[in-house]
């Protein structure tokens, strides 16, 4: 009767922390799924093993055209470089935040921060990793604007003072 007893107190308390840990997940999923951010996460060899609603938005792919390919198959040749050279820094503990672009599904351009981190084993072998992704696109676009504006500016400046010294 006592073994009986300490048996169901097991089970409920077993039970009770599987019910703490679904909430846990729920909580976990309704946070990454309605991020304003892009969301991925990449095995040891780059490939996504999830991606978050806003992420596909940003690329315009469904998450069956991105989950389990490899995160490069949606960057040009030169950001495939940078990717593969922040994957070793990765591997190396090292989450620094870098900038890096990606194709959409209809072949446009859009220029991100990432923020990653690093996941290992109990043993320090490379899991791979996650990382929020912002889309820094428009940003951008108003700084080369804000750029050429002020290429103008400059252009104009100097013609005034050329006609000044001219009428002087």
């Amino acid at each position: 009767k006592a073994n009986q007893n300490i048996l169901q107190q097991e089970i409920n308390i077993r039970k009770h922390i599987q019910a703490e840990l679904a909430y846990s997940e729920h909580q976990f999923q309704s946070l990454v799924e309605t991020l304003n951010e892009g969301f991925g996460i990449v095995d040891a060899e780059g490939r996504l093993t999830y991606v978050n609603a806003k992420f596909l938005d940003m690329l315009g792919y469904a998450r069956r055209e991105m989950v389990g390919k490899k995160i490069s198959c949606f960057m040009d040749e030169r950001n495939r470089r940078l990717h593969k050279k922040q994957m070793g820094m990765r591997q190396k503990g090292i989450e620094t935040p870098y900038e890096i672009q990606f194709t959409t599904k209809d072949g446009s351009i859009i220029t991100t921060i990432v923020s990653p981190r690093a996941t290992f084993d109990a043993n320090g072998r490379f899991q791979g990793s996650f990382a929020v992704t912002t889309d820094i696109s428009a940003l951008k676009s108003a700084e080369k604007n804000l750029r050429r504006r002020e290429q103008q500016l400059r252009e104009k400046t100097m013609r005034l003072q050329e006609m000044n010294t001219a009428l002087e």
